[in-house]
């Protein structure tokens, strides 16, 4: 039978592992979204190349480019949002997971002293599992910095319409 210090140091090179495991996929996320958003602009550039032109061929039919930079926007969009919730949550996941890491050293610190009573802190720490939670500041720092990318996209796409409707028959 293990002892308690030996299963705290399983359990924690356990949730080791399992850290590592969700930075990569928080990683992976973020680099779908720069993926994503990238293709978004590219693709966008694209269709605002084609229109740069104006003639009245294209001014009777502005509402092809008008539609596919719509379609375009919008499928970003859900695939956006989808993107970004799975990120949030995987992140919080993580920091949990850091913050019930963090805890798991102080009780294996806590219990290496315990064999031996004379190193033994005074003031242990108070902090139970139940009120860990994540950093409150960091927390609306990134909701701050998801909503204001946001803002900046749904201008893009709005500014990408407007050009898609306006552009042909100048």
């Amino acid at each position: 039978m293990e002892s308690g210090y030996d299963e705290l140091k399983r359990i924690s090179d356990e949730l080791t592992l399992i850290n590592y495991r969700q930075e990569k996929r928080v990683n992976g996320v973020e680099k779908k979204v720069h993926h994503l958003s990238i293709f978004y602009f590219i693709f966008q550039a694209m269709i605002l190349i084609s229109i740069s032109q104006p003639s009245s061929t294209r001014c009777k039919r502005w509402w092809v480019p008008f539609t596919l930079s719509l379609l375009c926007s919008i499928l970003y969009g859900i695939t956006l949002t989808h993107t970004i919730y799975k990120f949030v949550r995987t992140r919080y996941q993580l920091d949990m997971n850091r913050l019930e890491h963090e805890m798991l050293r102080r009780e294996l610190h806590m219990a290496r002293y315990e064999t031996n009573p004379v190193d033994s802190p005074s003031n242990p720490s108070g902090v139970t599992r139940e009120l860990l939670k994540p950093d409150k500041v960091m927390w609306v720092r990134r909701y701050l910095f998801i909503c204001i990318s946001i803002c900046v996209l749904l201008g893009f796409a709005a500014m990408m319409l407007y050009a898609c409707h306006s552009f042909p028959c100048d």
